[in-house]
């Protein structure tokens, strides 16, 4: 059997805030345990290994590059991207 963290040790664990916890809770990224009583008074925990299932999977993604750190790039034929013209 796995320990159980708070979602505030589990946000110590993860390098978040308990906010950002909650909310991939919420999303369905991060599995947790309601074990308060229901929605009204939710108290969460998350196992360990779940934090680091978590962990594996973030890992393995290649991080995105922003828009704004993109270039516009030459097209088809020698046409520029449109948002070279902004």
């Amino acid at each position: 059997m796995t320990k159980g963290l708070n979602v505030r040790a589990a946000a110590t664990r993860l390098g978040c805030s308990v906010d950002h916890l909650k909310k991939l809770i919420a999303a369905g990224e991060l599995r947790a345990v309601n074990i308060g009583l229901g929605k009204q008074r939710a108290r969460w925990m998350v196992s360990e290994a779940e934090i680091e299932a978590f962990r594996e999977r973030r890992s393995n993604q290649r991080p995105e590059t922003p828009l704004s750190d993109q270039k516009p790039s030459d097209g088809l034929n020698g046409v520029k991207d449109s948002r070279a013209w902004v």
